[in-house]
């Protein structure tokens, strides 16, 4: 019968899903202990207070568009709507793109005040400048997810964070094969690059598995229903409070305590 249909499908994701996350939280947590090992844990401790400002700041890159994509994608996707489906990644990428790009440019040039009125350490500068292009990217990550996740493949989505973290891994260990060490501004590099590759290896799988052509992402108008974007602004609030739940203990820490200290709770939590 058709429920039996559908609750064999339930079943089939959801046992994929758990396993990725106990994957997902394995590899975690030997990226900790990897991570804090080749890179110090003072150096740990920035890369940590660097992500999660970076992961606030792209809450309002995000918009709250992954929850429109995923509601009109697949209504779109059901209906085999191709013209509206791009139509709504059109908007939704250059929308994020368009924000994410001005808060990059903001960040990157007013980091030397952050660095010196926030965290009291100049030596951020560099490091805000490097990762201000993780706005970019961040934002586009969740997008493409969210693409993923509306044409019912979200279970895909841990499995190509898995790839990423041990993507990381590989590099690192490659690099402190051959040169014995690795500075913080390679590894936010890597990590950078890394997130473009899952980003680009997404957007792939979303046109391969849908069927859609690339080239007509470039013949579709950007012309979403108005529901979309009420119901994509109207969760940017709860996401941002979700969001300083998520990051604000790190930041603070950042503020009020050493990269060292910083470094030790990450690892600890």
């Amino acid at each position: 019968s058709e429920f039996e249909k559908y609750i064999g499908i339930l079943a089939k994701v959801s046992t994929i899903n758990i396993l990725g996350m106990f994957l997902l939280n394995g590899i975690g947590f030997a990226n900790n202990m990897i991570f804090a090992k080749v890179l110090g844990v003072e150096n740990y401790g920035r890369f940590g207070i660097l992500s999660s400002l970076i992961g606030l700041i792209s809450v309002f890159a995000i918009m709250g568009l992954t929850k429109g994509n995923i509601k009109y994608g697949s209504i779109y996707y059901s209906r085999k709507n191709e013209s509206s489906f791009l139509s709504l990644f059109n908007s939704s990428f250059g929308l994020s793109g368009f924000v994410s790009t001005i808060l990059s440019i903001i960040l990157y040039y007013n980091s030397d005040a952050i660095a010196t009125l926030y965290f009291k350490d100049i030596v951020y500068s560099s490091y805000l400048k490097i990762y201000s292009i993780g706005i970019l990217l961040a934002s586009s990550l969740a997008i493409s997810k969210s693409f993923l996740n509306s044409i019912q493949k979200n279970e895909i989505t841990v499995y190509t964070v898995i790839g990423q973290k041990l993507l990381n891994i590989g590099v690192v260990l490659l690099i402190i094969v051959f040169f014995g060490t690795i500075n913080l501004d390679t590894f936010i590099l890597i990590n950078l690059i890394s997130t473009s590759i899952v980003i680009l290896f997404n957007i792939f799988l979303l046109f391969r598995l849908t069927g859609y052509s690339i080239r007509n992402i470039f013949k579709s108008l950007i012309k979403p229903v108005n529901d979309y974007w009420f119901l994509s602004f109207s969760i940017l609030g709860v996401e941002f409070i979700s969001s300083i739940a998520s990051y604000s203990d790190k930041l603070l820490l950042g503020s009020m305590a050493n990269a060292k200290e910083v470094g030790l709770y990450i690892f600890a939590f």
